[in-house]
Formats: structure tokens, sequence, C-alpha cells
């Protein structure tokens, strides 16, 4: 009997074992890389050889985990949620998704019109409803018409390298924005990406949590009477949860007087508001908690008319660089630069809009620079030419039952910050010490200098750092930090999302030179306002640190501003910052010699900057054939070096030490990882990169194995 049931038994065991190999097999799919091209034809294959053309056309092949691979050239396509977005998978693991250039910043999707392929909507990016995708090196620009370039909903993203430019009439609320929930947007990473155009937002953070932007870079532009007095700024944070600024930088905003309109209300670089403790139809956290500003610059920002008593606390387009308001739980600042504004930054608890009050924020506000403010302060409506402002410890904006004031804050930390040259008052209303004040026209009102208060000249050369010969130096509260910023290093890890290990933390990569910043020049120079309502209102794209060598160096701004001295006047800007050090002006050289110092050598060492680190198209994944692998870089004239062992390295000229000298595609048939490293002549090298391929071959060939095990390639199943 035993005999007749092992019989019976055994081929039932076989076919177990082949239907588990089959279920196994049906959820291993090797993630796979399709290519487009300005070129291509949707009839092909959608190969590296035979590319398609449209994203709507690869999105019915794309499955969770897939990459699609964008060719140079200019798309006018959108890509939509529901026609061409197909998201990862949450896991775990999670999967990702990935939409990237084929080499960084030569793509451009800038749909003609909602006719145009992959158009449901008036957005040229919209990810409503998807998640865990990635999008790189891609220039996103909206048309006339458009509401915005990029409309972000869902969850689980990572916009890697993205630049977006919005020519939406000039009356859209933003470039790039976050749409409301439900369900609400989170978990968003914008990394080494830059924002301009004709917008009231070149970026805005909207009912949203968990989000990260860092070495962000913003200019203000324009935007027509459509929002009136209402708030405008480089960046908004608006209703939204746990959100960090990283080495972030909103600089050379304004604009003129939009011909008549008699307010512009730039409220300045940042805008931080919120108007309510929840929201019915968003069952989000409670809203406005544990907002950090790390490393940031906000610089020359400016209006050119005011409009006192529009509002208490904003009044005259007030341009603090940074204002909050509302249910802020824990507001955390350090080593941040206010410099160059009306305002340097305000803090207030604004009564228009509490639901149900205005709460009692937390703030912590150490190593920041507030500086050359141009405003004047007055009564009642106003407060500029303050360097920081407690606007509800302002008698003259009416801390006691003035609708611009409702609540107050449940603990202040001012400390270990630098009050400069502004030319009202350096502190209003903030109760701190060992902070430094020196070259305003006050120093203090309506509050005491602190014990260990500094009033002697900080020897400031330069906007990101306290030399080591200031008195500031090392004369901070614990005795060996500075008093001041020191915004020298990047924040956060590359690629971190919010809640990561070493998300918000300091690292040892060097800041300067700034990350892709000719790039962002290059951008900023090219914008033209496409409405007629821009001509004698919009200031020049050409402006501030975009100027060409052919303008003069200069300290400050004060020829380099972004507005006019008339309703209608365009300025010639005969002179700006960045050319002391006898090289090109650049991002960095303009704000480290707005003072009028050259920039360091350590700083600004062009010639022998580090070369950009090589990028792989296709990217490290599994692959169920052979692949032909091309690695660039967007240091201009440097080389690669590549390997299969690790650490390659060039010679610092034409060739590698290490390693072979890539010039061509490298073919991938089996399981392998490439290394690479840029650099040569007029470059040091780069950080080695690395991609690990699993080619899985055209078929899963199972094998019997001792035991019960079936293997199968991709995965493993046992039976008892």
């Amino acid at each position: 009997m035993g005999s007749l049931r092992h019989k019976f038994l055994q081929p039932m065991r076989t076919l177990l074992k082949f239907a588990l190999l089959f279920l196994a097999a049906s959820a291993v799919r090797a993630q796979s890389t399709y290519y487009i091209a300005t070129n291509g034809s949707d009839s092909n294959s959608c190969t590296t050889s035979s590319r398609c053309a449209t994203v709507t056309h690869v999105f019915g092949l794309m499955h969770a985990g897939d990459t699609l691979i964008i060719g140079d050239g200019t798309y006018d396509q959108c890509l939509d949620h529901g026609v061409s977005l197909v998201s990862g998978s949450a896991g775990p693991p999670a999967v990702w998704t990935t939409y990237m250039a084929e080499h960084d910043w030569a793509v451009t999707f800038h749909p003609t019109g909602s006719g145009s392929p992959g158009c449901t909507a008036t957005y040229t990016l919209r990810t409503s409803y998807t998640s865990y995708i990635v999008f790189q090196g891609i220039k996103f620009n909206a048309p006339l018409g458009f509401n915005a370039a990029i409309s972000i909903g869902g969850d689980h993203f990572k916009f890697i390298r993205i630049g977006s430019m919005s020519a939406t009439a000039c009356a859209g609320n933003t470039s790039v924005g976050m749409a409301p929930g439900p369900p609400e947007v989170h978990d968003v990473l914008i990394e080494d990406s830059h924002f301009w155009g004709c917008d009231r937002y070149p970026f805005d953070v909207y009912q949203s949590f968990n989000v990260v932007l860092r070495r962000v870079v913003t200019r203000y532009d324009f935007n027509d009477t459509s929002f009136g007095p209402y708030q405008k700024s480089g960046i908004t944070v608006y209703d939204a949860d746990n959100v960090v600024l990283e080495n972030c930088i909103i600089l050379d905003s304004g604009q003129w007087a939009n011909g008549g309109q008699g307010y512009v209300t730039l409220y300045g670089g940042l805008w931080h508001e919120n108007h309510a403790t929840s929201f019915s139809d968003w069952p989000g956290p409670n809203l406005e908690r544990n907002t950090t500003l790390l490393g940031n610059v906000f610089l020359n920002i400016h209006d050119y008319i005011c409009n006192p008593g529009t509002y208490p606390l904003d009044g005259c387009g007030i341009n603090a660089s940074w204002k909050i308001s509302g249910n802020t739980t824990t507001e955390l600042e350090t080593n941040n630069v206010f410099w160059d504004s009306e305002a340097g930054a305000v803090y207030g608890i604004a009564g228009d809009n509490c639901n149900p009050s205005c709460g009692s924020p937390t703030l912590n506000l150490q190593h920041n620079l507030y500086g050359a403010t141009t405003g004047t302060h007055i009564q009642r409506g106003v407060s500029e030419g303050v360097g920081a402002n407690q606007s509800c410890n302002d008698p003259d904006l009416g801390s006691t039952g003035s609708p611009g004031c409702s609540g107050s804050f449940a603990a202040i930390t001012f400390q270990n910050n630098l009050m400069m040259n502004n030319n009202s008052y350096g502190n209003v209303g903030f109760v701190g010490d060992y902070n430094g004040y020196y070259g305003n026209t006050s120093n203090y009102y309506n509050v005491s200098a602190g014990a260990h208060d500094k009033t002697a000249n900080p020897g400031l050369l330069y906007l990101p750092r306290i030399e080591a010969t200031s008195p500031l130096h090392n004369a901070g509260s614990d005795g060996t930090s500075d008093i001041g910023p020191s915004i020298l290093y990047e924040y956060g890890c590359s690629g971190c999302m919010w809640g990561d290990t070493g998300y918000n933390t300091l690292t040892s990569t060097p800041l300067w030179p700034y990350p892709y910043e000719s790039v962002i020049k290059q951008d900023f120079a090219a914008y033209d306002c496409p409405i007629a309502s821009c001509s004698g209102n919009s200031p020049p794209a050409v402006r501030g640190f975009v100027q060409p060598d052919t303008v003069s160096s200069s300290a400050g701004a004060a020829s380099c501003l972004p507005y006019g001295s008339g309703s209608a006047a365009v300025p010639t800007q005969t002179s700006c910052p960045g050319r002391l050090y006898g090289g090109s002006r650049t991002l960095t050289s303009y704000i480290w010699e707005y003072l009028g110092n050259a920039c360091p050598s350590s700083i600004c060492n062009y010639g022998n900057s580090q070369a950009a680190t090589p990028s792989f198209s296709p990217g490290a994944g599994t692959y169920s054939g052979t692949q032909t692998v091309t690695l660039s870089t967007i240091s201009s004239g440097a080389v690669i070096c590549w390997n299969l062992s690790g650490s390659p390295a060039t010679n610092g000229t034409t060739g590698c030490t290490t390693g072979n000298l890539y010039s061509g595609t490298i073919t991938v048939s089996a399981n392998q990882t490439i290394y690479a490293v840029a650099g040569g002549t007029g470059y040091t090298d780069s950080t080695v990169a690395s991609a690990k391929y699993v080619i899985t071959g055209s078929s899963i060939a199972p094998t019997m194995m001792a035991g019960g095990t079936v293997w199968l390639q991709g995965g493993t199943a046992w039976l008892p």
C-alpha cells in the first residue's frame, strides 16, 4: 500500500514543482529599457538602434521598474498619468520606473498646445495617481495657455537634474506645483534642478508632506495682474508638512510696476503660509509641521512699486525672504543668507483665515545672516529695512489685537545670527543672545541686547562664511562655532528622500562651485517673456549672475537690480559682481563676490574643478538580453576611463592610469559591473560611478535539484 501511495504521490509532487516554477517565473519579470528619439517611429521596436517616437506608444509596452531613455532634442509631447506614465511599485523592495534623458539637459518637452501628443490637460508633465517614478535630466516647458509645466500628484517621486520654464500667459499659478488632495502628495525629492519663467510661483509645495528640495535654484521673472496684490515668490511652502530646503538659491528676482498696477507684491524669495489646521477633503496629518532651511541663499530680491497698508504684515510687497504664519509646529533655520532685499526675513502669525486658530509655532533660528535691507520701517503697514523681524513683537505692526498678528510663538531660539547693514533695524522683537550686529541704522527695536552680543566690525569678506580673523569666529554659544553662516558643504546625501539616513545631515562634499551652474545660467539668460504686457514691466532675462563677461564687476548689485528706476524703465546693468577672480561670471563667483572681494581660489578653482560623474545608458538593472551601454559626462572636454574591476583613474590629460579609455559603446552580454570615472585636462577626477547589469537571457531555464528545490534564473523556490 505504501508503495502504491509513493507511486501516486511522486508524479503529483513533480507536477506541483513545475506549477510552482510557472508561478515563480510569472512573478519574475526582467526590467526592460525602451528608447525614443525625435526622428524615431512608433513602428520600430523601441530599442537603442530602432527607436520609437512617442511616449504614449511606449506607455503600452512598459511595466513597473522599466526605463525609458529619451534621445536628445525637443519633443512636442506631454507626459500624462493617464496615457504615458507607468508607476513603479512600493514593494518591498521598492521598484522605480525611470524616465531619463540620454544626456542630461539635452532633452526638452515643449508641447505647442493641448492638442500635442500625450496631452490630456494643460500640463506638460502631470503625475496624478502615479507613484515610484524617477525623472532625470529633462527640461519641461509650458507654452502659452497651459496651467503649469509640471503638476505633481501621487507619491514617491524623484526629480533629478530637472529644468522647468513656464510661459503660461503669465497668469499661471506655478511652473512646478503639487496638486491638492485627496489623495495628498507625499515623499517627493527635487534635486539639482532649476525653475524660472512667467508665473506666480516658480515652485509651489502645496498640501503635501515629506518633501525635500536639495540644490534647487529659482528666479522670479514676471506675473501679470491676474493675482493682483496676492502672494508671489520664488518658492512657496503652503499648507505642507515635513518640508526641507537644502542648499537652495533664490536670486535676482523682481519686476516693475506692471503697467501702472500700483502693486506687485513679490512677497520674497520664499513665502510660507498655512490657512487652516485641516481640510475636510484632505485626511492628511496636521498641517505645517517641521519645516527646515539648511544652507540656503536668498539674494537680490526686490520690487519696484509698494502699496503700504495692503496687508498689515505684508503691505508694500515686503519681499521678506522668509515668512511664516499659521500652525507651524517646528521651524528650524540654520546657515542661511538673507541679503539685499527690501526686508530680510519676517516671522509672523497672520490673523487672516486661521481655522480655528493660528496656533503656537516654535522657531529655532541660528547661524543666519540677515543684511543689506534697503526698505524703510514705517508704522502700521510695512516693516521693511529690518534684518530679522518677529512681527508679533513689533508694536508698529500691532501685536495686540491687530489682524496682522494672532497667537504667539511657543518658544524661540535666536542666537548665533549676524544682522548687518540693515537700513532700519537689525532685530525687531527677537529675544536672543550670542548674536552679531554691525552697520545697522539701529541694532534693536522693542528688545534688549543679549549679554554676549557682538557689535564689532565682523570683517565679513564673503556672504557664505565667517573668516578666521573675524571677532565672530568661534564666538558662538557653544564656544567653538561662529556667529553667522557657514555654507561650504552640501546638506543631505544625494538621492536621499525624507526620512532616509543622512537626508538632512551636513556632508563633506564641497558645495562650490555650485553644481550645474553653467546650465542654469544658459537657461535663465535665454528666457523670453512671451506676452505684450511684459514690455516695460518684466525685467530683462540677462540680469544679475547671467550677465555676460563684457559687463564689468562690482561690489553688490547697485546697478544690477532686477527692477528699473521708473514704471517703464529698463535699467542698463553696467556692472555686476563675479569677475574679480579673473574668470567668467558664474553663479558661484557672483555670490562669493557680492561684497566686492575676489572669489577665493579654493572656491572658484575652475581650472581644476572636479569632473561630473559619468552616467550610464541604459542604467543598472536586470535585462533579458545583451545590452549596449553608453557612458557620458556633462563636463565639456573630459575623458572617461572604465573597467570591470573597480577604481579606474585618468592620467590628468587625455588617457588613463587605470582602466580603459572610453571611445565607444560597451557590450554587456553577461552579469557584470562597469566602473567609470571622468576627468582629464582641466579637471580632477570625478567620483567613480558603477552600474551592475544582470543579463537573464531570453528565457528562464528551470533545473530540478536534489532535495526538492526548483531553481530558476532570478529566483529560488523550495518545496517541503
